[in-house]
């Protein structure tokens, strides 16, 4: 299943595995689709303006992602997978809209880390299964990593080698 808000590999085949998509509690921002460049020009001395289509370009973009992970070290670690994401294509989903292909260009911590509140009401299912059945989830642990994605559009299409 695709998680609601979450970049997946551009080049996925099948059925997602987990190393070919990021999914978060939340994404929000206003995403930036590529889209045409006109120029306009006029000449000293002719009436008129001159159009020029430059072409189809991207615009760099930032997005807030949020993330619950289970401890400080995690969330360490899960910053070392995102800064791998740097300069590789992904899909962009948010709220199960698919946005086209992006690249990363950047990822920073938005916000120091720090612990989820108690009454944090939403723990994903994939932490539930490894909470004690008795306790319930103990969401005093998790702690929650907020990021600044900067992305930049890129065309559906590849002209890659």
């Amino acid at each position: 299943m695709i998680h609601f808000n979450a970049f997946v590999k551009h080049d996925y085949t099948g059925s997602l595995t987990s190393d070919e998509y990021e999914s978060f509690l939340s994404m929000s921002g206003e995403v930036v689709k590529e889209k045409d460049k006109i120029e306009t020009w006029k000449r000293k001395g002719m009436g008129g303006v001159g159009l020029r289509n430059l072409g189809s370009k991207g615009e760099p973009f930032d997005i807030t992602t949020v993330n619950l992970v289970q401890s400080f070290t995690d969330a360490e670690l899960k910053m070392d997978v995102y800064q791998s994401m740097i300069g590789e294509k992904y899909q962009l989903r948010m709220q199960s809209n698919s946005y086209g292909d992006f690249f990363v260009l950047d990822v920073k911590l938005n916000s120091p880390v720090m612990p989820a509140p108690v009454a944090a009401a939403v723990i994903p299912s994939q932490f539930q299964a490894e909470t004690d059945a008795n306790s319930g989830p103990n969401k005093a642990n998790y702690v929650l990593q907020e990021l600044r994605w900067s992305l930049i559009a890129t065309a559906q299409t590849s002209t890659e080698p």
